[in-house]
């Protein structure tokens, strides 16, 4: 019925159209943002809307009136070649202004920190002599008063050795009632030694022989006495304790009795050496 149509060697592919267009975008986007500059300054600009964005010639008729403000024409971003170079100028000033701006900042910082160091240091020597000084006074709160002179001659009187009884030592006959301790057979050397001695002590002393007793006795009678009290303290871990102390100062009171009763004549010079022997 119809006659066939011939193509016409005239039509052009669509796809080309479509090329032929982007391309024509390109251009015109191309040109607008490398133009000169207009006697109108950078503001008299054309404002080059991206093909792609919400005010572009694909989305503008239906996102550009809600999105738009917001993200069309991209208010962030420099839309001209001027306003891009602006930006970056403002950008090396603020910059630099920043940077002067922490630079104090730091400084000041330094300072502070300095000064509270210094007063740290102030602090901690204040609170080591505060507790130096505490300390000082309260050993002087609790340290007891110097002792008089009376109090050191009592205290003296007190330390000394006790007077032995006549009944422990008869100053008339030298007889001495010797503890119970003393009386065992590891003193029996030195206990006799004693008893001699004393002996002749006590003539001496009641009858006035002085050959009796002499330098030689007295010396004897010191380091006999200190022989059993050092024997006494070898066998201290075997001993009951109160026996112990009993004999330890029965023993002292012996050695006592015999240099009170020549105070008043001064002690007997004596070759040490001699005695000894």
């Amino acid at each position: 019925m119809y006659a066939a149509i011939a193509p016409s060697p005239l039509r052009i592919p669509r796809a080309r159209i479509h090329a032929a267009a982007i391309l024509l975008c390109a251009a015109t986007l191309s040109t607008a943002i490398m133009q000169p500059a207009r006697a109108g300054g950078p503001e008299s600009y054309p404002i080059a809307h991206p093909w792609y964005g919400y005010g572009g010639p694909y989305f503008g008729p239906y996102f550009g009136p809600y999105f738009g403000p917001y993200f069309g024409p991209y208010p962030d971003h420099a839309a001209t070649a001027a306003e891009s170079y602006r930006r970056g100028l403002a950008d090396v000033l603020r910059a630099g202004g920043e940077f002067n701006r922490l630079t104090s900042e730091a400084a000041l910082n330094l300072q502070a920190a300095r000064a509270q160091a210094i007063t740290n240091a102030q602090d901690s020597v204040e609170a080591y002599f505060n507790i130096r000084r505490q300390a000082r006074d309260y050993r002087q709160t609790e340290r007891n008063p110097r002792p008089s002179i009376e109090a050191v001659g009592r205290y003296a009187r007190d330390a000394r050795p006790r007077e032995l009884s006549l009944s422990e030592l008869d100053s008339l006959t030298g007889r001495i009632n010797w503890p119970i301790l003393l009386r065992h057979e590891m003193f029996q050397e030195p206990r006799e030694s004693l008893d001699e001695l004393f002996d002749r002590w006590a003539v001496s002393r009641n009858l006035g022989a002085a050959d009796r007793f002499g330098p030689r006795e007295y010396l004897a009678i010191l380091q006999r006495t200190g022989e059993m009290i050092e024997q006494l303290r070898q066998q201290i871990q075997r001993l009951p304790p109160q026996d112990y102390l009993n004999a330890k100062r029965f023993l002292e009171s012996l050695a006592f009795e015999v240099q009170s009763s020549n105070r008043s004549e001064g002690p007997p010079a004596a070759d040490v050496s001699q005695t000894t022997q």
